[in-house]
């Protein structure tokens, strides 16, 4: 089924109770984000045929449950502006991050293999997403071979990052886990041409540390030795005066002469207040 026809055919989406009446349609051409989503190699000529409600934007606010664990999958969600986590959860109250979503990333798709979702989504900030009737989309998959390829790449984008941060979790040391992640935000923010002067973390201290997968005290011990050190400054979430060079030969092993401390022996570490603070607020 070519484009033309999928616009005859095409059925109003429901809007996830979640976002009612915040809904509004929207073209892509003017979109910040639109180099790092699923529409990027489409020209304005393609997307202004595509389905009218193919695409609708939603606000957002913190706190949103965007998608729950076991929700039916009827469409995905493409980050416009903000963040969100997204975590694994069992039913005895035990959960674990495993991903953060910036502006331009698509979420759901953990619901494509059983058509239901295994993840909970939360909206960390205030923000914009743009809905995706899932049903619409693989029929545009079907029909357009550049809709299709860009979907691949997503896909493929996507498991190759979930791999590096279990590459990380299983390798790093705490400090290098820290820099492995802020290194990787740092890409992400450049990409989205985000002033790099200062970096303001949009997760807390306990999400972080879930992600990260280590306890408060070793993510602010880690904090610590960053700033005593020299690789960056810190203040609550704000993070600034940043050596990405440094950081990157911290994970490297290349800074012989800076020991990685003996969490064990806490005593041996003066650890700033500001550090202690970090991902507080």
């Amino acid at each position: 089924m070519r484009l033309d026809s999928l616009m005859q055919n095409n059925n109003t989406i429901n809007i996830s109770k979640a976002f009612t009446q915040k809904h509004s349609q929207i073209t892509c051409s003017n979109c910040k984000t639109k180099n790092n989503c699923l529409h990027h190699y489409l020209d304005h000529d393609f997307i202004s045929r595509l389905p009218g409600k193919y695409v609708t934007k939603v606000k957002m606010k913190k706190g949103d449950p965007i998608i729950r664990n076991g929700d039916p999958l009827h469409h995905l969600y493409n980050v416009r502006i903000g963040y969100c986590k997204l975590e694994f959860s069992l039913s005895d109250g035990q959960y674990q991050i495993n991903h953060f979503a910036f502006p331009g990333d698509l979420l759901g798709i953990d619901g494509i293999a059983e058509k239901k979702h295994r993840l909970d989504i939360t909206a960390l900030s205030d923000g914009e997403l743009c809905i995706i009737e899932f049903n619409t989309l693989t029929k545009l998959i079907d029909s357009e071979p550049e809709i299709r390829n860009i979907f691949d790449t997503i896909l493929g984008r996507t498991i190759n990052r979930f791999e590096e941060h279990l590459f990380s979790l299983g390798s790093h040391s705490a400090e290098q886990k820290l820099a492995f992640f802020l290194l990787d935000f740092h890409k992400r923010q450049k990409q989205l041409n985000i002033d790099l002067r200062m970096m303001r973390l949009p997760m807390s201290r306990e999400d972080l540390k879930s992600y990260l997968g280590m306890t408060s005290e070793t993510l602010s011990r880690s904090f610590a030795f960053l700033e005593k050190n020299n690789y960056l400054q810190v203040k609550n979430r704000n993070i600034s005066n940043i050596n990405y060079d440094r950081l990157s030969q911290l994970i490297e092993h290349k800074e012989k002469s800076i020991k990685v401390w003996d969490l064990k022996k806490p005593n041996r570490l003066a650890v700033s207040q500001t550090a202690l603070s970090v991902l507080s607020q």
